[in-house]
């Protein structure tokens, strides 16, 4: 079924959405360590939520995976994929509530400045668009969790794809036989045999047979 490439294809575009909004400027900072002169930072996610990357790899690993899986691990899976979108949201958000702890690392670690210091310098912080932008690839792909935990009960399990059907054939039917072979069944494993028309492969008068019959006449 469509469902299967679909829910997968999904599944790698959210997680394409984490790595793009993981690779991007989140915050961009005003800084003065008391010199006059202001230093601009720019704070790009893999500083500000590093796990972001982590979460990304793991969707596309279960993407993956789930192309393959039968019913039950595909349960197990779409949980699992919930769960990740759920982490990639709650991360995030802790950043955009609580940035200091992040802009005290980088400010120290390009000023010298510490402990308050550091944040004291911070002249302005601006926000950018791409931590809302992982928040919408994790929702996305919390969403899409739950939404194959539903429809992959309808999906068949990759193994069965490549499954011959069975042919009935009956005693005699020579044509169904022949079709039966043709299609992979071994019919001399069933009672339905290639019934050859008779007389076919017996001998209507052998030669030697016609001169005992002229020797023995009267």
């Amino acid at each position: 079924m469509r469902r299967r490439p679909i829910a997968i294809i999904s599944l790698l575009m959210a997680a394409g959405i984490l790595l793009l909004a993981w690779s991007q400027p989140w915050f961009v900072l005003e800084v003065d360590p008391g010199s006059g002169i202001a230093e601009t930072l720019v704070l790009a996610g893999d500083t500000a939520a590093p796990a972001i990357i982590a979460i990304a790899l793991a969707v596309i690993a279960v993407a993956l995976v789930l192309a393959l899986a039968g019913p039950r691990l595909r349960i197990l899976l779409s949980a699992v994929i919930g769960l990740l979108g759920v982490i990639a949201v709650a991360t995030a958000i802790g950043v955009l509530n609580d940035p200091a702890m992040v802009f005290e690392r980088v400010v120290s670690d390009a000023t010298g400045l510490g402990g308050t210091g550091a944040t004291d310098a911070i002249t302005t912080a601006t926000v950018m668009i791409w931590p809302f932008v992982a928040i919408i690839g994790g929702v996305a792909t919390a969403i899409l969790g739950a939404v194959i935990a539903v429809v992959s009960r309808d999906w068949r399990s990759a193994g069965r794809r490549y499954e011959r059907g069975t042919v009935a054939v009956e005693p005699g039917d020579s044509v169904a036989a022949w079709d039966a072979i043709s299609g992979g069944d071994d019919s001399t494993t069933s009672d339905a045999m290639i019934a050859m028309p008779t007389g076919t492969l017996e001998s209507k008068g052998s030669p030697d047979r016609a001169d005992d019959e002229e020797t023995e006449r009267p």
